[in-house]
């Protein structure tokens, strides 16, 4: 038998205490994994370049090529934060 109030609410009804807002869980950017092995990366990118010589005939890795590749990175790094962040926060499912 199930107890229920004078409005026909059962017992573990809980509207009375508002709707109840879903958590996605999402972490701010500045503490994800991502931006740390983006920052790791760059810096290897970097280091690279400086130890690397472009040399006599210009086939090394040289600063330009670091810095493409940083770019490439960068709109990488962009575009996945991008998709996880889409329909995140916002999404106001309720319980």
């Amino acid at each position: 038998m199930s107890s229920t109030d004078p409005t026909g609410r059962g017992a573990g009804d809980t509207h009375e205490f508002g709707d109840l807002q879903v958590s996605t869980g999402s972490q701010s950017a500045y503490v994800t994994i991502e931006l740390i092995l983006y920052l790791l990366a760059t810096l290897g990118i970097f280091i690279t370049a400086a130890v690397i010589d472009e040399g006599e005939n210009g086939q090394g890795f040289g600063a330009s090529e670091a810095w493409f590749y940083v770019t490439l990175l960068t709109v990488g790094f962009l575009l996945s934060r991008g998709l996880a962040k889409l329909g995140g926060r916002h999404d106001s499912r309720v319980l």
